[in-house]
């Protein structure tokens, strides 16, 4: 447990995008932000460390014009919308956000909530193959290779 809490919780990767296992807070405006958290202690049930854990990314028909909304799937954190994600993209001056958390059955979801042709706002990576023996899911992994993904 002592290593798991010293992980960082999320990180900018070659300064275009926001990485973390789960989503975005409406307590989060800057990236600095997450540096002021106690990463030594049980996640909490709500709040940004939580969000940055669990949260999801709204189901595309509903993102479009979506903001936050409480995620009772999970029991805690929240769903978040395109609006929340291009704020804190636009302040913070990056292109997309990458997570994991959700199974995906192509391994891999493209967030383009509105706009099939355009860069996704989010990017859902889901390693795991067949998670659990049940979902019959791809794994994937991102590779960046020299700014392209």
């Amino acid at each position: 447990m002592e290593l798991f809490d010293a992980l960082p919780i999320a990180c900018v990767v070659d300064d275009k995008y926001l990485a973390m296992h789960g989503g975005i807070s409406p307590e989060l405006n800057q990236i600095e932000e997450i540096n002021s958290l106690n990463r030594f202690q049980e996640i909490p049930l709500d709040g940004l460390f939580c969000d940055l854990m669990w949260a999801d990314p709204m189901k595309d028909e509903n993102a479009k014009h979506g903001d936050f909304i409480d995620n009772p799937e999970r029991e805690c954190s929240n769903y978040f919308g395109k609006k929340p994600v291009k704020k804190l993209l636009k302040q913070n001056k990056l292109m997309s956000i990458f997570r994991g958390h959700q199974v995906q059955v192509d391994g891999f979801k493209m967030h383009r909530w509105g706009n099939k042709d355009s860069f996704p706002y989010v990017i859902t990576i889901f390693s795991a193959p067949n998670y659990c023996g049940y979902y019959d899911n791809k794994g994937s992994i991102l590779i960046l290779d020299e700014g392209n993904l």
